[in-house]
This record gives structure tokens, sequence and C-alpha cells, in this order.
């Protein structure tokens, strides 16, 4: 049991990804997490993102935006919160592309489609707190 709520943010452009996962993370966490969602990158960027704990953020967003673009904005702010990319692509063509945009990085892929429970295994994995 966390001591503390953990905050998710959720980006993607089909509302149904976005409330897949919220689901997910209120079925296997319940009170202990806190999601935010946005829709594409402009709504993701008004939020703060030193108050997130986890960040699953689709590839290809609206306006030829792509999500990752929140994760070069995490390590500009220094922060090392954890990033997951959802994606139809390859893994080989999603690193193709995060190595033009930051190529020391490290970051999960979840390929859609994808199973709640793969949600839950990534969340457990990159949140410590889950695990206490």
């Amino acid at each position: 049991m966390c001591t503390r709520n953990i905050r998710i943010l959720v980006v993607d452009d089909v509302s149904c990804v976005r409330h897949v996962l919220v689901a997910t993370f209120k079925v296997f966490f319940g009170d202990e997490v806190i999601v935010e969602t946005a829709n594409d990158l402009e709504q993701a960027l008004t939020f703060n993102l030193r108050d997130f704990d986890l960040i699953f953020a689709d590839l290809l967003l609206p306006a030829g935006k792509t999500g990752l673009t929140i994760l070069s904005r995490l390590r500009e702010l220094v922060l090392s919160t954890p990033f997951v990319v959802m994606t139809g692509y390859t893994e080989n063509e999603v690193f193709e592309l995060l190595a033009t945009i930051a190529p020391d990085e490290k970051i999960e892929i979840l390929r859609k489609p994808f199973s709640i429970f793969e949600i839950n295994d990534l969340a457990i994995a990159l949140v410590p707190a889950f695990r206490e």
C-alpha cells in the first residue's frame, strides 16, 4: 500500500485509449493513483510535469506532434520521470525517431494493441512506490 497518491499523466488523442488506461489504473491501484489526461501535446504541456510519477504518451499526436516532445520537456526540466511511449510502430522505428530527439534516452515502449496487464506490469516496474 502506497503512503501517498501516485500521479500519472496519460496523453493520447484517442479517447477510448485514455479511458482504458484510467480505468486500468483505478482497477489495479484504486485510490492510490490520480490520473490526469490530455488529448494533445499542447494540453499535456499545460500541466506541471514535476507533479507526475509516470507518464504514458502516444507516439503520434494531432497536428504532426509527437509524444516524445513531452520527454524532451521533462529532460529540459532535469526530471527523470519514467516515460512510456504507446505506439503501433516497431521498436526500431521508435528508436530511430528517438535518436533524432533524445539519443541518450531510455524509454519503455508499449506496443498497441496492449493489455491491461501490460499497463499494470509497466506501472509496477517503473514506479517504486507501487512496490512498497
